[in-house]
């Protein structure tokens, strides 16, 4: 199953779009002023390197570097953890917003990354956004709190390409969005993914990078008490009410604020039985109308 992040902070859900633009710039990397060779991510514009750290490119259309993405030809690639002399080096990749976020506002991010198959495998990924660019002349560790980051301890082994998503709510003016591991060795956990593999790094390719306006921070106590069952779900999920409350309507959302699914229940309470049948596994947020207000859920769906 997909394993996805806590936010950094706090944990926000998500309700109806704002906007479904995606305010991220050749958000996929596919874009390519040439084909790549190794460390050439300046020919994806706009995205650049704001460290000395070199990060890579890829293109399945080109010689060289010839990798697919997650959709499409383009990805970028980067390192997250190092042993030895490495311990401290990473690598990142930024690129300027199409418009600054706007205070107040919730904003949905997503980016999906893919272990590339060296020794290590760690826990820590994280997406930022700043209202000025980053910049350090060296290879070290940048020194910030990312807006939305793997939970930690979920270590991200897999091979094939796996969502980190979430959301919050912008302070204003953030128009920079840097993507990388934002922590030390000391607060990285790090295992062996591919024991034949020597080398002392673990690397991830990025694609599919989005960050949306959405509607975040709903309170869950607006309305009785209710349970939502079984967790994880399958092809169905029961929604037991407070007596005298009654459902009115159900909406389900992806971890971009997509919506996947409205239930129309008018009128209904006690134990309401929805259908999730042919939903993709993954975590998803659910707003739940009743006769007494509004709330959220979180659901896993497997």
């Amino acid at each position: 199953m997909i394993k996805h992040l806590l936010l950094s902070s706090f944990l926000l859900s998500f309700g109806h779009v704002a906007s479904a633009q995606n305010l991220v710039p050749n958000p996929s990397f596919d874009i390519q002023t040439a084909c790549p060779d190794v460390s050439e991510i300046e020919l994806a514009l706009p995205w650049t390197a704001p460290t000395n750290g070199t990060p890579d490119l890829f293109q399945s259309g080109c010689p060289t570097q010839n990798v697919p993405g997650h959709t499409g030809p383009g990805s970028a690639g980067v390192y997250v953890h190092g042993e030895g002399a490495f311990a401290n080096y990473r690598e990142y990749v930024q690129a300027p917003l199409t418009t600054p976020l706007v205070a107040g506002q919730g904003y949905c991010v997503s980016v999906w990354v893919r272990r590339s198959n060296f020794r290590y495998a760690t826990d820590r990924f994280g997406v930022l956004l700043s209202n000025t660019a980053i910049s350090l002349a060296n290879t070290n560790v940048l020194n910030f709190t990312p807006q939305v980051e793997n939970t930690p301890g979920n270590i991200l082994d897999n091979t094939d390409w796996e969502e980190i998503s979430g959301g919050f709510t912008a302070q204003g003016g953030e128009q920079y969005i840097t993507i990388g591991s934002f922590s030390g060795p000391a607060n990285t956990t790090v295992v062996v993914a591919n024991e034949s593999n020597t080398s002392t790094v673990a690397f991830y390719r990025i694609d599919d990078v989005s960050v949306t306006a959405c509607a975040v921070g709903m309170n869950e106590h607006t309305i009785g008490a209710f349970d939502v069952f079984p967790q994880p779900a399958t092809d169905h999920l029961t929604v037991r009410l407070a007596d005298g409350d009654a459902l009115q309507n159900a909406e389900l959302f992806d971890s971009r604020g997509g919506l996947v699914r409205a239930f129309a229940e008018n009128g209904t309470s006690g134990l309401i039985h929805l259908d999730v049948s042919g939903i993709p596994n993954g975590l998803y947020h659910m707003i739940i109308r009743t006769s007494t207000g509004a709330a959220t859920r979180t659901i896993i769906l497997e």
